[in-house]
């Protein structure tokens, strides 16, 4: 994931941009309208109410939605990933939206502080809050857009399986594993890794660890491993985009290439883990 969504870098070009314009128009004192001064306080505290109200609603629907995807990353340990990455996302972006509502609103406050004051001073701050008014309520309702988005989670998976396929390129000269050897291979994988942290640990895995949040079982048992020096970060980084991958292939109706020099990478890990922990098992009795 980016650092910096695009709708983020979007909505800061255009704040910008509207920054620039305004301070060209308030230097050649150009207007289309002049405003007595009860137009001009009735025009900032209106500004700052209605936009305080939308983020608030849209506040209230974030929190809603986040939860919506927790619940569906707790209740299909496929999605954990892909709704865990959009809850991120979805929180840097309402952050962005967060400061440009801030600083909207102190411009209004501003603008009816200096009304009787500097002309082009406030008609800088006019044009600038008038700007950041229509660009909050544009990034609100595009922010509720992508939040409703009814395929936002499918899209996700599909996004983090191509990012890891990039890893794998399928050339002419490689021979192309089938699917079903991949997810054989997968799934003797993911058993050695649950049987291995069990011995390891000494009992069977809880839903939720000592921290009380949850985690798929599969994550939770390479955290284990991974404590008992059965594998380092990066075999543990390597397993999970295998993971992502695969759960890409499983729910995606696009056709996948699958290089066999993924389903070598997956046997490799499985016989290193099987290796190391025949000489590091811990008998927990």
């Amino acid at each position: 994931m980016k650092s910096i969504s695009t709708f983020s870098k979007t909505l800061s070009t255009s704040v910008a941009i509207f920054f620039a314009v305004s301070l060209v128009i308030s230097i050649t004192s150009f207007s289309i309208f002049e405003l007595n001064e009860n137009q001009l306080l009735y025009l900032f505290s209106m500004k700052g109410q209605i936009v305080g109200g939308v983020f608030a609603l849209t506040l209230t629907a974030y929190i809603f939605f986040a939860e919506k995807l927790r619940q569906i990353g707790e209740d299909n340990a496929d999605y954990y990933d892909a709704t865990f990455e959009l809850r991120k996302k979805y929180f840097k972006d309402l952050i962005f939206i967060a400061v440009f509502v801030g600083l909207s609103i102190l411009l209004c406050i501003v603008g009816i502080s200096t009304i009787t004051k500097c002309q082009k001073l406030l008609t800088f701050i006019l044009n600038l809050s008038s700007s950041l008014f229509i660009v909050c309520i544009g990034s609100i309702l595009y922010f509720g857009i992508i939040l409703l988005d009814p395929h936002k989670i499918d899209n996700e998976v599909r996004n983090l399986g191509k990012s890891v396929e990039n890893n794998y390129p399928v050339n002419e000269k490689d021979e192309s594993a089938t699917l079903e050897k991949f997810l054989s291979a997968y799934n003797s994988l993911e058993n050695t890794i649950m049987e291995t942290s069990e011995n390891l640990y000494g009992l069977y895995l809880s839903k939720d660890n000592q921290f009380g949040r949850y985690k798929p079982q599969i994550i939770q048992a390479l955290n284990i491993l991974l404590r008992f020096e059965i594998i380092d970060n990066k075999t543990v980084s390597k397993i999970n985009e295998i993971r992502m991958y695969r759960n890409s292939i499983v729910h995606s109706v696009d056709n996948f290439e699958i290089s066999k020099k993924i389903c070598l990478e997956i046997e490799n890990i499985d016989e290193e883990i099987r290796s190391k922990a025949g000489n590091k098992y811990v008998d927990t009795d």
